[in-house]
């Protein structure tokens, strides 16, 4: 990606010496400096979430409960797996080696955090709910309660005017 910014001329690249290893140094430029701008200032997509296992889980009922349950558990897996890698670059945070932008880069680690955790959490409670399942195939009496937790939370939502607009 920085290669197709220094394309567009968007950034400029040098090499820098680090030892005996030559790495790529990226600064932007004016054109790349007011093309971020107007980027900055434009309404984004909705949010997009990729769990592929979550396919994975969602097409079950096509083989075994082995097959679930292993889809789960590389969901748990993955997403403490990426917990830990976002608590190393938080301990390796330092507001000299970022030029000043703890806060900033702060926000948005808080939420790819908070993110994983939750997934986590949802792999950790789906173990919990399938654990005593013999087939994906088999009525679950929890599925109700599930659909009218989500009708409730979206409900409350509108009712405090978080949310939706």
């Amino acid at each position: 990606m920085p290669k197709d910014l220094v394309k567009f001329g968007y950034a400029d690249a040098h090499v820098r010496a680090q030892g005996k290893r030559r790495t790529p140094h990226y600064t932007i430029t004016g054109d790349g400096r007011a093309a971020l701008r107007q980027w900055l200032g434009e309404e984004g997509p909705s949010i997009a979430i990729e769990v592929e296992d979550l396919v994975r889980v969602f097409f079950a009922d096509q083989d075994n409960i082995d097959q679930l349950h292993a889809a789960v558990a590389r969901i748990a897996a993955n997403a403490s797996a990426d917990r830990g890698r976002l608590a190393s670059v938080a301990a390796d945070m330092d507001e000299t080696a970022i030029g000043g932008r703890a806060g900033i880069n702060a926000l948005s680690i808080r939420l790819v955090s908070d993110i994983h955790a939750a997934v986590e959490n949802w792999a950790q409670w789906a173990i919990a709910q399938t654990a005593d399942w013999k087939s994906p195939h088999q009525d679950w009496d929890g599925a109700r309660q599930v659909f009218q937790d989500v009708i409730g939370a979206d409900a409350d939502q509108r009712e405090t005017g978080q949310g939706h607009e």
